[in-house]
């Protein structure tokens, strides 16, 4: 008995293969998707670099962002810790695009010794409603600048390190038995014009006040020179600094903290050229959309397609169909002098020298003018192969043939001597 054959199984049917179409959508849907992506991680490590740099600070001196022994951080967060809220501006395009100070704002300067004529000018006319004017550590040419009635003076005399003076003043923030940290260096305001009370001149050592106070004269700001080395990180806690300079600068609700920069302009057309911060990083951004948007959409170029042209012409019938046009006119003059200027044209290029083969062609028929180009291309070639000088003449420069027959040798004639200068068989 004959066992049943086993079934045979049925393989699945093959998979068809995805078209090649959904593929490339695929791929051109990804590519832009890729593109942001990267274009994320690059503003995050660009805010994330930028957070990390102003959070090491800077080493400025008198700067409220320097944490190191001479800045003034610590005198800034002290303010900030009482509620008033500190805005730092660096540099005069800065201070354009930041909402003027009024009669509720302390203006602070540091870095004065950058300022110039035209950029203090701008400053003052910036900040002219504002309810307070501190200058950190001034020196007298910033201060003749502005025009202030506030003098730098200096004691002819010595304080040494760690001493102090008491304030043997009353004036708006500082009493009388205010001590701060002593230097020589120091300034002397006077009266000028009306005020509505007299100038202040406290912490005297000998006629240099720590700080001077030329108060409100009907029209503009309190002006006050400070002697900046009770502000620093380093003499902050020391006697009654840190008090006297929050009294200072913090008697108002909001202090602009402004720091100019070396490179400030203050012309009037940089002042209405400045455009708002956020143009620059939006143009960046619409670029990326750009060409997010053009890889998306953009329809990829197939493969060239190759057509049948009319007709197919090879190069060497151009020049058998001149040949039968010169034969045909039968000027074997002419066609002698066209093939000599081509023939002197392959051999100043093969030896450097100077020959202009358009103008010889446009020579042709013309009467005949000596050429120097063509006698030095003479002389390359008697030289080079050793023939007679009046032989090479004759034929580069010399006569030329007639007819048929002398066509013929004479073309004969510059291609061996071509292959001589060549050196080839």
């Amino acid at each position: 008995m004959t066992a049943p054959a086993p079934a045979q199984e049925s393989s699945p049917p093959p998979v068809p293969a995805a078209p090649r179409t959904r593929r490339r959508i695929g791929l051109w849907v990804g590519i832009p998707v890729i593109v942001l992506l990267l274009v994320a991680v690059i503003a995050v490590v660009v805010l994330v670099g930028g957070t990390a740099a102003r959070d090491k600070g800077n080493q400025y001196l008198l700067d409220p962002q320097n944490y190191g022994a001479t800045g003034t951080s610590v005198l800034a967060s002290i303010i900030d810790d009482h509620g008033v809220q500190v805005t730092i501006v660096r540099g005069l395009a800065d201070l354009r695009v930041t909402p003027k100070p009024d009669a509720h704002t302390t203006v602070v300067v540091s870095n004065t010794a950058v300022l110039r004529p035209d950029t203090a000018a701008a400053f003052a006319d910036r900040v002219r409603e504002a309810d307070r004017i501190v200058l950190l550590s001034p020196s007298s040419g910033t201060l003749s600048l502005l025009d202030w009635p506030i003098d730098g003076d200096r004691d002819p005399g010595i304080v040494p390190p760690g001493d102090s003076v008491a304030a043997g003043c009353t004036a708006a923030g500082i009493d009388p038995g205010d001590v701060v940290t002593a230097r020589s260096y120091g300034y002397r305001a006077f009266d000028a014009g009306p005020p509505a009370a007299g100038a202040h001149n406290c912490f005297r050592v000998g006629d240099a006040a720590q700080v001077a106070i030329a108060p409100d004269s009907l029209v503009g700001p309190d002006l006050v020179a400070l002697n900046a080395s009770m502000t620093t990180n380093e003499q902050i806690e020391s006697f009654d600094n840190a008090g006297v300079s929050v009294r200072l600068l913090a008697n108002t609700d909001r202090i602009l903290w402004y720091i100019p920069q070396a490179d400030d302009v203050a012309s009037a057309s940089e002042e209405q050229s400045i455009l708002p911060r956020f143009i620059g990083p939006a143009f960046l951004l619409a670029f990326f959309v750009v060409v997010a948007l053009a890889l998306w959409r953009g329809r990829r170029f197939g493969p060239v397609a190759t057509e049948p042209l009319p007709a197919v012409v090879r190069a060497i019938e151009t020049t058998r169909s001149r040949g039968r046009l010169y034969r045909r006119a039968a000027d074997a003059s002419r066609t002698a002098a066209i093939l000599r200027v081509h023939t002197l044209d392959r051999l100043s290029g093969y030896l450097g020298l100077p020959y202009d083969p358009g103008r010889a062609i446009d020579a042709i028929g013309a009467v005949p003018v000596d050429d120097p180009a063509v006698t030095t291309i003479c002389d390359a070639v008697t030289t080079i192969t050793g023939r007679d000088l009046g032989q090479v003449s004759a034929l580069l420069a010399g006569p030329l043939p007639a007819d048929d027959a002398g066509l013929l040798t004479f073309t004969t004639e510059l291609t061996t001597l071509e292959k001589e200068v060549r050196r080839t068989p």
